[in-house]
């Protein structure tokens, strides 16, 4: 399922490392395509020095999104939400419903 990493450690690690071409603070490549060989040895490297375990993959949480319209009041208000993901959908539909008072009140 791809590669599970912690990127404050990858982060942490790559602006320590000097001599290097930078755009945005991001480390580019400057040389020469790797290799499929060369890619592959340079994931596992990766996966080993900075992978997460099982356990800190599966404890991570996402947010969940809704790809149509916004969620109602009672969606919001059950424990299946965290408290940020509640702050986060009252904010969305606070701004929705700003909108469509002024909307409204144009007599649009």
């Amino acid at each position: 399922m791809g590669l599970h990493l912690n990127l404050e450690k990858v982060f942490q690690d790559n602006m320590k490392k000097v001599g290097v071409t930078r755009k945005n603070n991001f480390i580019i490549n400057t040389s020469n395509n790797p290799t499929k060989e060369e890619r592959k040895r340079q994931i596992e490297e990766n996966s080993l020095k900075y992978g997460l375990s099982k356990e800190e993959v599966k404890a991570i949480k996402l947010p969940r999104w809704r790809t149509e319209g916004f969620l109602t009041l009672d969606e919001i208000e059950t424990d299946k939400l965290s408290t940020l993901e509640k702050l986060i959908h009252l904010e969305n539909l606070k701004k929705e419903i700003e909108m469509r008072l002024t909307t409204i009140q144009k007599g649009e």
